[in-house]
């Protein structure tokens, strides 16, 4: 079993252009990407007939990064991905922009000096963008912090070759060191934090040789990736992380869900 999950890792990552993927990824994230490149890297992709929803993953990486394409690019990308895979993603790729995964800039404003900054996250009135949760939450490391060691991490981030580590992961290591803080979460999320406490007194005092216990439930999904992120922050803590979710998740197959769910609506 070990050996075949060794073929399939090798296959996937000996892939024609896999290496130049990783990298732009995790460009991305660090905000140092060339957006012209990833432009041209998925422009390739397409020209090879790459699966689909592999561009598409990286195309919402893209926007998200950047807060949107420009409108040249978001235009070339969409008659270039029609024209290759077919007009039957018209409504997938609606979906996909109807949910703000990708996106166009707003264009400038005719007469005036340029298009106007987009609002910053408030509790009231707007959704987080990722550049904002990356610097928020410290999820990209700096150019002071040491190297991951891959082999004896110490870092969530080692799920991601040490260039990215899960918000969600981040913000449980967050209470656990600081505890809940409704205000900090509320300024950090917005309006998508729902807080309700149902507390109920234990019947006797908890028993100090056990080692404390934190429940993390993944509403629509966890990835393997956040599972190992979470192993490894309980490891270092001594402490118990229960993982509970709806199911177990990746991103070319939670595109397709998001997509499917949006095609039999319209």
């Amino acid at each position: 079993m070990h050996i075949c999950a060794c073929e399939v890792l090798l296959e996937k990552n000996g892939a024609a252009g896999a290496s130049d993927r990783l990298r732009f990824e995790h460009e991305l994230v660090a905000g140092t990407a060339n957006i012209a490149d990833v432009i041209s890297y998925l422009e390739d992709c397409m020209l090879r007939e790459l699966p689909s929803w592999q561009v598409l993953s990286l195309a919402c990486l893209a926007s998200l990064a950047q807060n949107g394409f420009s409108a040249k690019h978001f235009q070339s990308f969409r008659e270039h991905f029609l024209r290759t895979y077919g007009y039957e993603y018209l409504p997938i790729l609606h979906s996909l922009t109807s949910k703000r995964l990708l996106i166009e800039k707003p264009r400038p404003i005719v007469g005036g000096a340029g298009a106007p900054a987009p609002p910053s996250p408030s509790p009231g009135d707007s959704l987080p963008t990722l550049p904002f949760l990356i610097k928020r939450l410290n999820l990209v490391p700096t150019s002071e912090d040491a190297a991951v060691d891959l082999r004896n991490p110490s870092m969530m981030s080692y799920v991601f070759s040490g260039a990215f580590t899960p918000p969600f992961c981040q913000v449980v290591a967050n209470t656990m060191v600081h505890g809940w803080n409704t205000n900090e979460l509320k300024k950090t999320f917005g309006r998508v934090l729902v807080e309700e406490n149902s507390y109920i007194p234990a019947d006797r005092r908890p028993d100090n040789r056990m080692r404390k216990a934190i429940l993390v439930f993944f509403l629509g999904g966890v990835t393997y990736a956040e599972v190992a992120a979470l192993r490894l922050l309980a490891v270092q803590n001594n402490f118990r992380i229960l993982i509970a979710s709806t199911n177990i998740i990746h991103r070319e197959t939670y595109m397709k869900y998001l997509s499917d769910l949006d095609s039999r609506l319209i």
